[in-house]
C-alpha cells in the first residue's frame, strides 16, 4: 500500500507491517506522520484480509517521541498545542480500538511518546485478554 511520506503499511500474508519512516528525526511524529498513522489504521480497519498488524520504527530506533523541532515551526499558542494532542489521541484511541491484534516490535530506543504509544500497546492486549505473560523490557 503506498501513498505514504512518513511511515510505510505492507500487507503480507494477512500480516501488515506499519513502519515510521523518519530515521533521520529518530521516527520523531511531527503532524504529518500523525495525519498519516490515522489514514493507515482507517485502512486496516477497512481491510478484512488484514488479520493483525505490527507497529515497528527504521534506522534503528522506534520513535524518539513528538518532533519538537517541528513543534517549534508551528505557531505559538494553546489552540495549536490542543490540535496536536487532539490529533494524537484520536491516532491512538483509533490503534487501540482496532479489532485486530497490534503487536509494537521496538526495534531501539523508543522514548517520551514513542515509548509511551509502545507500552500502550502492551497493555491494550493484556486488556483483551490476548496474554497472560506479556512483559515490556527495558534495557540501557
Amino acid at each position: 500500500m503506498a501513498g505514504f511520506e512518513t511511515i510505510a503499511l505492507d500487507v503480507d500474508g494477512g500480516v501488515a507491517t506499519l513502519t515510521l519512516k523518519r530515521p533521520e528525526r529518530r521516527n520523531a511524529i511531527d503532524m504529518t506522520m500523525r495525519a498519516e498513522l490515522r489514514e493507515a489504521v482507517d485502512r486496516l480497519v477497512r481491510d478484512a484480509a488484514i488479520r493483525a498488524c505490527v507497529l515497528t520504527g527504521s534506522g534503528g530506533s522506534f520513535c524518539a517521541g513528538g518532533d519538537i523541532t517541528s513543534m517549534r515551526d508551528r505557531k505559538p499558542g494553546i489552540e495549536d498545542a490542543r490540535e496536536r494532542m487532539r490529533q494524537t489521541g484520536e491516532t491512538v484511541l483509533a490503534l487501540l480500538s482496532l479489532e485486530k491484534p497490534l503487536i509494537a516490535a521496538v526495534d531501539g530506543p523508543a522514548y517520551g511518546a514513542g515509548f509511551g504509544l509502545a507500552a500502550a500497546l502492551i497493555l491494550s492486549w493484556r486488556r483483551r485478554g490476548r496474554g497472560s505473560a506479556h512483559r515490556l523490557r527495558v534495557s540501557g
